[in-house]
């Protein structure tokens, strides 16, 4: 399977699911953030699961080349997608859990 650009399409997803979520929240409609909340969180992980496997790729192909210029970049922006979307889907889970009480 060639995961080279499946981490575009389940990152976009990831974060439209948590914005969704959140919009949905916001406007006071409380059923179903579980699974919104669950689904953002797995996509995220796909997500960093196909950038592994990009990497991998480039490793056994050994395309060094491919790895120095693009890795360092690469793990400072999914570091910071990563801490976005955690602190968004808390922050869902903070206004649903606030709101119930």
């Amino acid at each position: 399977m060639n995961w080279s650009y499946c981490w575009v399409p389940c990152g976009g997803a990831a974060f439209a699911l948590v914005i969704l979520n959140l919009l949905r929240t916001l406007a006071g409609r409380r059923r179903g953030w579980q699974a919104l909340l669950f689904a953002s969180l797995s996509f995220g992980a796909l997500t960093m699961l196909c950038e592994y496997q990009m990497v991998n790729g480039w490793v056994q192909k050994g395309d060094m080349s491919a790895l120095l210029d693009v890795v360092p970049s690469m793990a400072q922006v999914l570091g910071a997608a990563l801490a976005v979307g955690i602190f968004l889907n808390f922050f869902v889970l903070f206004l649903n859990l606030v709101k119930k009480d």
